[in-house]
């Protein structure tokens, strides 16, 4: 017999298998609105990064970019919203 995980919901559809990459968030940090920098995530050393963004009000939220464990953030102008938001980026590995 095979050895393994599998989640099903309660109308019988698997939801999760050993096979499906399942991320992991390994922190988060907040943002100035306008503000740009980036910091070490050594974390993301042998994995798939991600990181997104949350704000709490409508704005230009930052852009953010990862090369190797390097996680940058950067505000751009925005032609639906002019006001930059501060946000909470939230980052991860697969």
């Amino acid at each position: 017999m095979a050895t393994g995980l599998r989640i099903w919901d309660d109308q019988g559809r698997e939801t999760l298998s050993v096979t499906d990459d399942v991320g992991r968030i390994l922190g988060s940090f907040a943002v100035s609105a306008g503000s740009s920098g980036s910091t070490i995530v050594a974390g993301f050393s042998g994995y798939i990064p991600f990181a997104l963004t949350v704000a709490s009000d409508y704005g230009t939220r930052p852009e953010v970019a990862i090369s190797g464990t390097t996680l940058s953030w950067s505000y751009r102008p925005n032609s639906i919203y002019s006001t930059a938001v501060p946000a909470t980026i939230f980052y991860g590995v697969y």
